[in-house]
Parts: C-alpha cells; sequence; structure tokens
C-alpha cells in the first residue's frame, strides 16, 4: 500500500467552523502540508475577516466553510502573507429538524 505524506499534497485545505458573530472561528480540519505556525497565522486571520464590518469571508452565514489557502512569499515592500480562497461550504443542521426532516 503507497502512503501519500501530506507534505507531498499539493493544496492546503483548511476547514473552518463559523457559528456567528461574537463566536470566534476556528480551525477543525486541515489537509496538507502546514507548521502549527502558519495554522496559528492563517487562524488570526479569519478570525480578523469575521469582524462584523466585514462579512465578505463567511457570506453564507452559520456553517463549515473549506478553503484553499496558498501562501505568497514576502516581496519588495509587502510581507508575506496568506490567502484564502472558499472553495466549499455546508450550512450548520437546523436543529429544530428531525433526522428524517435533514435527507
Amino acid at each position: 500500500m503507497e502512503v501519500q505524506f501530506p507534505s507531498d499534497k499539493k493544496d492546503l485545505l483548511v476547514e473552518v467552523f463559523y457559528v456567528g458573530v461574537g463566536t470566534p472561528p476556528f480551525i477543525y480540519g486541515v489537509e496538507g502540508h502546514v507548521t502549527t505556525n502558519a495554522l496559528e497565522e492563517i487562524e488570526d486571520m479569519v478570525i480578523e475577516e469575521a469582524d462584523p464590518a466585514d462579512y465578505t469571508t463567511f457570506e453564507k452565514g452559520e456553517g463549515t466553510y473549506l478553503f484553499k489557502a496558498k501562501h505568497e512569499p514576502a516581496d519588495e515592500g509587502c510581507s508575506a502573507y496568506w490567502e484564502l480562497e472558499a472553495v466549499a461550504f455546508k450550512p450548520m443542521p437546523d436543529p429544530d429538524l428531525g433526522e428524517d426532516d435533514r435527507g
């Protein structure tokens, strides 16, 4: 059986859970090669972008967001940064619906 190491994966996918205003979003799933320091940078950025003044990152509301993360190296006059692209969204299940109603 051939094993694929995380460092062999080209893309870094980051799963973020967003509950809404007042609760910071948090990372709870990662696929790909990344250090814990880089994850902290990404999570700090995600929390900052959850500011109620700017809903573009979490415009679909409460639920799970999947982002493709790309590290942009430092350039003249610009610090290195992470660029996130939303690639999927899964809304939170409605707690009022029973298991049979969720489909």
